[in-house]
C-alpha cells in the first residue's frame, strides 16, 4: 500500500471519528447569503460549521474573500452565529476584511404566520478603505415568506458604530429558488 492511500485513509478514519462524537446538523436550506439573514435557526444542540468563498470585482481590481462560520442551537428558536471574513489571502494585502458574533431568535416554526419573524443581534467588526477598523452593533428584524420553491427574505438593520461612523439604516433582501433538494441558487441586493 502506497503512503499517499494510507493518509487519506487516516485522514478519513480520524475524520470519521471527529464526526461520530459530535452533535451536528446538515446545512439546513435556510442559511443566510452573505448580508441576508435568514429566519430559520439551527436545532437544539446543533453545530454546524460554514466556509465559502466571494469572488468579485472592484474599481482597484478582482478580490477573493474567504468566510469561515459556526452556528450553534441553544434551543430550537435561539441560536449563536459566529463568522470570520478573510480577504484575498492569495495576495500580499491580505486582510481581516470582517467578523461578526450573531445572537438570532425566531418567535414561531416556519409557516404558522404568513410571515415567519425573527430578531438578530449582531456585533460586528468590519476593515474600512483606509484600514482603520469599525466595531458596531446591529439589531436587525428578518421577515421570510416561502411561496413554493421561492423564498423570499427581507431584513431591516440599523447599524450603530461604536467607534467611527454614523448610525445607518440597512435593508438587504434574498431570494432562492429550490430547483431541486440538493440544487438551490439564490441572489441578494443590499
Amino acid at each position: 500500500m502506497n503512503k499517499k492511500r494510507l493518509c487519506c485513509r487516516q485522514v478519513a478514519a480520524v475524520a470519521l471519528l471527529f464526526l461520530s462524537f459530535c452533535v451536528t446538523a446538515l446545512a439546513h436550506r435556510e442559511d443566510y447569503i452573505d448580508e441576508t439573514l435568514v429566519f430559520e435557526t439551527v436545532e437544539e444542540g446543533a453545530i454546524e460549521p460554514e466556509y465559502w468563498f466571494d469572488y468579485g470585482h472592484r474599481p482597484e481590481g478582482d478580490f477573493t474573500r474567504y468566510n469561515a462560520a459556526l452556528e450553534y442551537g441553544i434551543t430550537d428558536h435561539l441560536m449563536f452565529d459566529g463568522r470570520v471574513t478573510i480577504d484575498d489571502p492569495h495576495n500580499r494585502s491580505t486582510n481581516l476584511d470582517s467578523g461578526r458574533f450573531e445572537m438570532r431568535h425566531r418567535f414561531a416554526e416556519e409557516g404558522d404566520w404568513p410571515v415567519d419573524l425573527a430578531l438578530s443581534s449582531e456585533i460586528n467588526m468590519r476593515r474600512l478603505d483606509d484600514g482603520n477598523y469599525q466595531y458596531g452593533i446591529e439589531p436587525r428584524l428578518i421577515l421570510s415568506k416561502d411561496l413554493s420553491k421561492l423564498n423570499v427574505t427581507l431584513n431591516f438593520a440599523e447599524e450603530l458604530p461604536v467607534n467611527r461612523g454614523a448610525p445607518s439604516v440597512e435593508l438587504a433582501s434574498g431570494a432562492r429558488y429550490d430547483v431541486t433538494q440538493l440544487f438551490r441558487f439564490g441572489s441578494e441586493l443590499i
